[in-house]
């Protein structure tokens, strides 16, 4: 997940931008305004990848495969499918509304491999409330990649989700 670079920090000024980005991006989600999510904060070239990683014990060197099970490996389209999915209304799990509350924390900012990038990390935990007695918690930690538009806005390009649970405990993972 974590890609080699030396990591220089960003200013706080910097920082501050990318903490308002999150914020909002979580508020935007959490509030079933995932088309504006889409069209004013990710860039068209994104890559979307939620990954869960093989839990076995150390001493266990059985099987050569790979360690990680991606549940996503999205592009911008297909973001915009899943979105178009949920504006029609007709998706049983999305009915009644959940109600998300995301909280985004443990936020590092630093300098991209290319001018005008940010490589972030941040841990989140999301509490999903559906039905009367359905609620359910996640943790996961996230590197992303923000690129800065001509416009001087940023857009998320990358976002690479390590998903904790090896096995989804809840119906869907429609949140992240």
């Amino acid at each position: 997940m974590t890609t080699q670079h030396q990591e220089i920090a960003v200013s706080r000024e910097v920082r501050d931008e990318i903490e308002r980005f999150l914020f909002r991006e979580a508020r935007l989600i959490d509030t079933e305004q995932e088309r504006e999510w889409l069209e004013t904060m990710v860039d068209p070239e994104i890559k979307y990848q939620v990954f869960s990683r093989q839990l076995r014990y150390r001493k266990d060197t059985r099987g050569s495969g790979d360690k990680e099970v991606y549940f996503f490996d999205d592009n911008y389209a297909d973001l915009g499918h899943r979105i178009g999915l949920r504006e029609t209304g007709t998706q049983w799990v999305a009915d009644p509304p959940n109600r998300l509350r995301r909280i985004v924390g443990n936020i590092e900012g630093f300098e991209g491999m290319r001018a005008g990038e940010y490589q972030v990390y941040s841990n989140c935990m999301v509490t999903r409330n559906r039905m009367v007695y359905e609620q359910m918690s996640y943790a996961y930690g996230r590197e992303d990649i923000l690129r800065r538009g001509a416009d001087g806005k940023l857009r998320l390009l990358s976002r690479v989700i390590d998903f904790e649970e090896r096995f989804v405990r809840g119906k869907n993972l429609l949140f992240i």
